[in-house]
């Protein structure tokens, strides 16, 4: 939702090199194929370019972002499409203090967004209350240190998790480069108690394969400048 600088348009479409298209299309990728149901809702959106695909997809998607910067563009990218686009619907809004509506939604999509903040848990309360039954969120994070000026906090796996897990029941965490991505189902009642947290030994083994990537990709950087 802070997007003032946000480029993934520009990144999706290769204007920032090609590796950092092929990462960012491998992230929206995911996200494309995890969602679910016909009724989405895409949370600090920026520039509106996942939003938009669902759309094409037949999805009925409302994008916000705070940023007034990013929702013109993602505004401007419907006026420019040549077949009109009537199912996908922009918005600048804050959605912790200004988000209400009587819909509930099939996927909840928060991406990038999270990391900008010291507390995950105003977001996945409203979104749980934002929800259908079963209805899903999908969530996406840098992986691991990022020194954008904007980032409150660095995450890795435990956090994250440990902040879903009283709302939403885990399937799946999927690491893409420099990302970690979470998929959840909404649990039918919220949990209280936190303390004896289970996390399934795959999630752990997927975590340190990234760690193993990461260093390995440190390591070789280290090595071309020396």
């Amino acid at each position: 939702m802070n997007s003032n600088d946000d480029r993934i348009t520009e990144a999706f479409n290769g204007k920032l090199g090609v590796n950092m298209q092929r990462k960012t299309k491998k992230r929206v990728d995911w996200i494309i194929d995890n969602t679910k149901g016909n009724k989405i809702l895409d949370v600090g959106c920026s520039q509106g370019i996942i939003s938009m695909i669902l759309g094409k997809k037949g999805k009925n998607v409302i994008g916000i972002d705070i940023s007034e910067k990013a929702i013109n563009f993602a505004k401007s990218l419907i006026l420019n499409e040549e077949k009109k686009i009537t199912n996908v619907e922009f918005f600048t809004n804050d959605f912790i203090r200004e988000f209400e509506t009587s819909d509930k939604f099939d996927t909840i999509i928060i991406t990038e967004v999270l990391e900008h903040y010291n507390n995950s848990s105003p977001f996945l309360s409203k979104a749980y209350k934002f929800l259908k039954p079963k209805g899903q969120i999908l969530i996406t994070v840098p992986f691991g240190i990022n020194e954008h000026p904007g980032h409150l906090r660095t995450l890795y796996f435990a956090e994250i998790y440990k902040e879903m897990y009283p709302l939403f029941q885990q399937v799946e965490t999927f690491i893409v480069e420099d990302w970690i991505a979470f998929k959840g189902v909404r649990r039918k009642e919220i949990i209280n108690k936190t303390d004896d947290i289970q996390v399934p030994i795959k999630l752990f083994e997927e975590v340190e394969t990234a760690f193993v990537r990461k260093e390995r990709t440190m390591l070789n950087q280290i090595k071309q400048n020396n």
